[in-house]
């Protein structure tokens, strides 16, 4: 190119990239501008007259190699990605151009470079980080992906395929290669849920069987959440994991099979034992009917009375064999409590509550929990008319608060009365309570006034409750 000398000093001084003038016959430089001088710290007179490999700027000799050759095939550079040393020895990476110019009558070559070192390092620190990201994924043995989802395309990492017996990219990056994976069964129940919990960008855990490369079944334990959420808020991307919990899956299928052989065996001795102390309360009643001296009498009543004991502590394994066999469930809390009322013996005591639209995570048994504390009202509350049921929010929890208009609970007695065996009745009742609410991180403590009547309070964690 053929500039104007006035034109070509303007713009080669004012520009913000790095310039020199070389001639083309032996490459010592002419001239370089402020940006030249400020970059690698030279001063002009050190450059003038020099060559780029007497001032050592190549990091890389076979870089001056290539841009040579650059520039004898095509007569220019565009853009060629380099390193070069500056003055103190530090390497500065710059985007280099070249081209030819005739300054007036000699051949020159124009070089120019965009000093890139900031986004260089950048790039590494993220690669560096993506690269820890990866290494730790794996070590995991999570298969880690990223849906976006204008475009419903999806990222499975290497691990991802690799859990399922493909090799890395043998199927189709998408959503629709997901949702063909999954089980049928719970694919109608899985898939929606997904949908809603990203739609609303909500973390989530779904636990579902995805189908390997050799035709079996794997469960799954998917975790993902959204993000980039817009001013209206809509999600854009969602990123997540999948962990293989086959061997988790078979354990608890395992303990199932052998928790229901243990509760067949269990109540099959149960029902044997029980049939046995009805046959001794029969003859203890016609003892009791026909003896009628009361040294025998005395002796009589401890017996009857440790019967009784041994029938209720037994009738009690009942229940407790059953706790935590069946998974956790969301359930209507007012729903629970008509059922309730409908089980209670015929009585004149009144139950109000006030629980619309709560819904609890716990144990299949929590009706259980509401029976007990009701039952343990009417039979121990002290002349007990009135329980009330409601619930408010306090300190990210949910508090349901059942309260009677009884006698109440002895200050030393608000703790143990949770503890099995202590109390009236044998005390399994409230200790039955606290186990079941336990499965789920639920607590319950008792926090009325000594002739103010009994008041339990429910404490719900968060997450575990709806409203």
């Amino acid at each position: 190119m053929i500039l104007s000398e006035d034109i070509f000093s303007a713009v080669f001084n004012s520009s913000a990239a790095i310039m020199a003038v070389s001639t083309k016959e032996d490459g010592r430089y002419m001239d370089v501008n402020d940006a030249f001088i400020r970059k690698t710290g030279y001063q002009r007179s050190e450059v003038i007259g020099k060559t780029a490999t007497e001032l050592n700027l190549f990091v890389n000799p076979e870089d001056r190699l290539n841009a040579l050759s650059l520039l004898e095939k095509a007569g220019k550079i565009i853009d060629l990605e380099i390193p070069v040393r500056k003055k103190n020895g530090e390497v500065m990476y710059g985007i280099f151009s070249a081209d030819s110019l005739t300054l007036g009558e000699t051949p020159c070559l124009l070089t120019t470079m965009v000093d890139i070192t900031a986004r260089k390092i950048a790039e590494e620190e993220l690669d560096l980080i993506r690269n820890r990201l990866e290494l730790a994924v794996d070590a995991s043995e999570h298969g880690l992906w990223d849906w976006n989802l204008d475009t419903d395309e999806i990222y499975f990492s290497p691990r991802y395929y690799r859990m399922l017996g493909y090799e890395p990219g043998e199927l189709p990056m998408s959503l629709s290669t997901w949702v063909e994976l999954m089980h049928p069964e719970d694919r109608e129940l899985v898939v929606p849920r997904i949908y809603g919990y990203v739609r609303e960008a909500r973390p989530y855990r779904e636990d579902f069987r995805l189908r390997t490369k050799g035709g079996s079944w794997m469960w799954i334990s998917g975790r993902g959440k959204s993000y980039e959420v817009d001013d209206d808020g809509i999600p854009h991307r969602a990123v997540g994991t999948h962990v293989d919990v086959n061997y988790r899956k078979q354990t608890e299928e395992a303990l199932k099979t052998l928790n229901k052989k243990l509760n067949l065996l269990s109540s099959v001795t149960r029902h044997d034992i029980i049939n046995q102390i009805s046959g001794i309360c029969a003859y203890q009643e016609l003892l009791k009917r026909e003896l009628d001296e009361e040294e025998i009498r005395e002796y009589l009543e401890p017996m009857i009375k440790a019967t009784g004991v041994i029938e209720k502590k037994i009738r009690f394994t009942s229940d407790y064999q059953d706790l935590g066999i069946y998974v956790p469930a969301w359930q209507n809390v007012d729903s629970l409590i008509k059922s309730v009322i409908l089980l209670m013996p015929g009585t004149c005591m009144k139950v109000e509550y006030e629980t619309k639209g709560l819904v609890i995570y716990a144990d299949p048994m929590l009706e259980k929990v509401f029976y007990n504390l009701f039952e343990n009202a009417f039979w121990h509350g002290g002349n007990v008319t009135l329980i009330r049921v409601s619930f408010h929010e306090r300190e990210g929890c949910v508090v349901v608060v059942v309260e009677d208009d009884g006698s109440g609970i002895a200050d030393g007695m608000k703790e143990k009365i949770f503890e099995h065996g202590v109390g009236s009745n044998t005390g399994l009742g409230l200790f039955l309570v606290r186990e079941i609410l336990d499965i789920t991180g639920i607590s319950i403590s008792e926090t009325g006034t000594e002739g103010n009547g009994a008041r339990f309070e429910i404490k719900v964690p968060d997450g575990g409750y709806r409203i």
